[in-house]
């Protein structure tokens, strides 16, 4: 009998110690936190897997319209003649000649252009595209064979023809005309050179050193692309400008703008690139095969940037799910230690599923109404669902209230830290530093060794 009233005790006491143990609670809430963790994990995936079926709109798009479009040249192609000299199997010396190319870039190049952005919708999807109007102008300069071991006498001038890279040739919408010196020349698709993957091609069978050397040329561009427009800086000296209606642009590439103005009504910017600049020369032989891969380096971009569209802002908010989650059950364990009031690990369980379905909503619903709105509307609908239900819990109103503020509050910080672009890391970390302080200011003058002593209220 007393062997039984001796186990009866023992159990009573294991089982008052897991209701009452402050330190098994906050093990079980590490342990619930942790395993919350997987649905943010497959909200994550979620998130990229609708961003992958958006890019895939967006290329079925510019596939019809036009990629990103890189624009190359004019380079000037002049073959020749080189001689070598081999011996026969009787040890006699012989001369052979192969063809050869020389090549030569514009003293100056000049390209004024205009970007007209398009926005498109397609289905729920947002994306621009663009057409630009591109006026391209420069002259050649001297043609110095003699600094490249060429005898003019071995030059052939009747097969020299210019090449002008586009990467997309699809996009081109005007019938170019090619004006060179006094003479205008149609063009014709195809590069005949492996220096540039795609473009258009200009044949002079009537050239001599008089008509190509010391000449203006001039032509006009119309292109389709999207997203972005790329130049790339062929002239000794290379002077662009571009002007848009677009607001939100962004410059990249090798050589950024030396002037940019950016404002709600467009942006404006001009480069000027000197050949010191690159890695290439002006002139060279196709035995040099290294200049083909620097040409393209040597590029700047203009992208169009749609603003932080609203897969990013879900994405960084989806990151903030480990504190939402961490803060909403320490509030309910404040309660429990300090109110003396029970909740169960199931009722925590339940709210941290809540918490998790907030970035679902806001997934879901932002790919219709916008991120700001969907965000709102999930942020109230969590937090009334939330307060409601611990009405059940503290049978207070007073606390549940006080709860239902605190978590709105939650909310409406990371949507705030959201809207800081540049600042949102230190708007972040000012925000959680005052928060932990708070929770040490509140929680100081509790005695965590005997929390355990005091049972809850049933």
């Amino acid at each position: 009998m007393e062997t039984q009233n001796e186990n009866g005790s023992l159990v009573d006491k294991i089982t008052n110690w897991t209701r009452t143990s402050v330190t098994l609670k906050l093990l079980v809430i590490t342990i619930l936190v942790l395993l919350l963790l997987i649905p943010k994990f497959m909200i994550t995936d979620l998130i990229y897997e609708r961003q992958s079926t958006r890019q895939q709109v967006i290329s079925s798009v510019t596939e019809d319209w036009g990629r990103t479009q890189v624009v190359c040249g004019p380079i000037l192609t002049v073959p020749y003649y080189k001689y070598y000299e081999t011996v026969n199997e009787k040890g006699e010396k012989q001369i052979s000649k192969a063809k050869n190319n020389a090549y030569f870039l514009p003293e100056n190049l000049k390209i004024n252009g205009k970007i007209n952005p398009e926005p498109k919708h397609r289905g729920i999807y947002d994306l621009v595209v663009y057409k630009s109007d591109l006026n391209i102008t420069g002259s050649y300069g001297d043609l110095n064979f003699t600094d490249l071991g060429i005898d003019e006498e071995d030059v052939i001038w009747n097969e020299a023809f210019i090449t002008n890279g586009v990467s997309d040739m699809r996009g081109i919408k005007n019938d170019i005309t090619f004006k060179y010196g006094d003479e205008k020349f149609k063009v014709s698709p195809g590069t005949k050179t492996e220096l540039l993957e795609s473009g258009f091609t200009i044949n002079m069978p009537q050239a001599s050193k008089e008509l190509l050397a010391n000449k203006d040329f001039s032509y006009k561009l119309s292109l389709n692309g999207s997203s972005s427009l790329g130049l790339v800086p062929l002239g000794k000296v290379s002077s662009y400008k571009l002007i848009s209606s677009w607001a939100s642009p962004s410059f990249t590439g090798n050589f950024l703008p030396n002037n940019d103005t950016v404002s709600e009504k467009g942006f404006e910017a001009d480069w000027k690139v000197l050949d010191l600049n690159r890695g290439f020369a002006q002139s060279w032989t196709n035995s040099e095969s290294k200049v083909s891969r620097d040409i393209y380096s040597a590029a700047s971009f203009t992208n169009l940037l749609l603003p932080i569209d609203d897969y990013q802002k879900t994405m960084r908010t989806a990151k903030y799910a480990s504190f939402n989650i961490i803060l909403t059950f320490l509030m309910f364990f404040l309660v429990e230690v300090i109110k003396k009031q029970r909740v169960h690990a199931f009722q925590y369980v339940l709210i941290g599923l809540a918490l998790s379905i907030f970035y679902v909503l806001l997934l879901a619903f932002s790919e219709h109404v916008g991120f700001n709105v969907s965000y709102i509307a999930s942020a109230i609908a969590i937090t009334l669902m939330i307060l409601l239900y611990s009405f059940t819990i503290f049978k207070k109103r007073a606390m549940s209230l006080l709860l239902g503020v605190l978590l709105a509050l939650t909310y409406t910080y990371f949507f705030v830290v959201l809207q800081f672009k540049d600042y949102a890391l230190v708007m972040g970390s000012i925000g959680l530093t005052i928060i932990l302080g708070a929770i040490m200011y509140f929680t100081r003058n509790i005695n965590w060794y005997k929390t355990s002593e005091n049972k809850p209220e049933a």
